[in-house]
């Protein structure tokens, strides 16, 4: 029954990425070790294990979710308490993802929110240097970027603080996503933060259902 079933329509699929963390060029990266590296065309398979990717579009995947500022402590060692320098580096686990997936040759975009300050603009021109579609990242006139102060203090302790109370990938507006944007991605990836508060989640189901 299974093998003559008539195809289903090949729409871009939601995947979840298998990642692991690197710091390369000034930039925190989640490199993504997953199906989002090796995306293959629909080839019209049956097989319902497979994730079934569409073929040819703008974009390979677009990645909804966190996007912030990572300040990471220089004093390695040091509690959080006695750091008195930080290196500034692109954070969120969806934007890391987004930058990876950049970098390993594919065409990303990031669906997000940032504030209109110089944190924004910094996480917007790191995306779009890497070659990242910044189009859908939403820009919060009142909000402030989310950040993440971190420390190494030795191998098994990582201190880090998130400043991320009301933050503007938190505000997320639903109806600003572009239903014609979605269909023009192969693949559609949504971190758990964005699925933990009801803005976010009515954002990350708007996007679901284009």
């Amino acid at each position: 029954r299974l093998a003559t079933a008539r195809p289903r329509p090949c729409v871009p699929p939601v995947i979840t990425a298998r990642v692991s963390r690197c710091r390369r060029d000034g930039v925190s990266v989640f490199m993504a070790m997953s199906a989002c590296a090796k995306m293959k065309y629909c080839s019209g398979s049956m097989n319902p294990s497979a994730l079934r990717f569409p073929g040819p579009r703008r974009f390979d995947i677009a990645c909804l979710g966190r996007l912030a500022v990572d300040l990471y402590a220089q004093q390695f060692g040091a509690r959080l308490e006695d750091v008195s320098s930080f290196a500034k580096y692109l954070g969120g686990s969806s934007a890391n993802i987004a930058f990876g997936v950049a970098r390993l040759g594919l065409k990303s975009a990031m669906i997000s929110r940032v504030g209109d300050e110089q944190m924004g603009r910094f996480l917007l021109e790191t995306l779009q240097r890497e070659g990242c579609d910044t189009s859908m990242v939403q820009v919060d006139p009142e909000r402030l970027t989310g950040l993440v102060l971190l420390g190494l203090k030795d191998r098994d302790t990582f201190p880090l603080l998130f400043v991320r109370e009301n933050c503007a990938d938190m505000a997320i507006e639903a109806d600003r996503i572009d239903e014609r944007f979605i269909a023009d991605c192969r693949a559609l990836l949504i971190t758990g933060t964005h699925l933990s508060q009801p803005t976010v989640r009515a954002a990350s189901s708007a996007a679901l259902t284009h």
